[in-house]
């Protein structure tokens, strides 16, 4: 019975040994870091990130789109820019009267592509205006749909005007009627045209 006892006590005391060892063996476990620190990314960089260059996009807007015309009104009268290549021309009645368009500039430029449906070119003329030169179109145009009962017709004048091998604007404008004195009063205007910025040249 002494010996059974004395080989218990002597497994016991191996068994204890055994298990210190392996304890201090034991690496201590790794800590999960929960808060990363964030990392800091300037303008340009999120600007790239997303694919923009704010330098592209500010020069691009004031280059080349409608924004960048300075067009002297008569009193009243507002350019009320409804995207980056278009513009809507309010008289001081609220009443849209003509329009500014923008387009890539291209050697084939056919305005009679762009030009309103249900309308005819009845004369072309060469222009000199602030910007640039270009052509000076007057449309006789419906009054209206066969649907909506209007008959007769109203002069409509575009101006079309290339600038630096850049961009083409297409200046519209119309008071319904055929007037000798709105084509005069629209000539008028196109000399009040002028540039904010002027754009790069190629």
């Amino acid at each position: 019975m002494k010996q059974t006892a004395k080989k218990q006590m002597l497994l016991t005391v191996t068994l204890l040994a055994v298990l210190a060892g392996c304890s201090r063996n034991q690496k201590a476990p790794v800590a999960v870091q929960t808060n990363p620190v964030p990392v800091s990314v300037s303008a340009k960089q999120s600007a790239n990130a997303k694919g923009h260059a704010p330098d592209t996009i500010d020069r691009t807007d004031s280059e080349y789109g409608v924004a960048n015309l300075k067009w002297t009104l008569p009193q009243g009268w507002s350019l009320k820019i409804e995207s980056r290549s278009y513009a809507s021309l309010i008289d001081e009645y609220g009443v849209k009267i003509g329009s500014v368009s923008t387009y890539p500039y291209a050697d084939d430029f056919d305005f009679k592509l762009y030009k309103p449906n249900h309308s005819e070119i009845t004369s072309t003329e060469a222009i000199d205006t602030p910007i640039g030169n270009g052509k000076l179109y007057t449309l006789d145009a419906d009054n209206g749909p066969a649907a909506s009962g209007l008959t007769g017709t109203h002069d409509v004048y575009f101006a079309v005007i290339t600038l630096q091998n850049n961009m083409i604007y297409v200046l519209e404008f119309s008071k319904h009627d055929k007037e000798a004195s709105t084509k005069k009063q629209f000539v008028g205007l196109l000399n009040g045209l002028r540039l904010k910025n002027e754009p790069y040249v190629r």
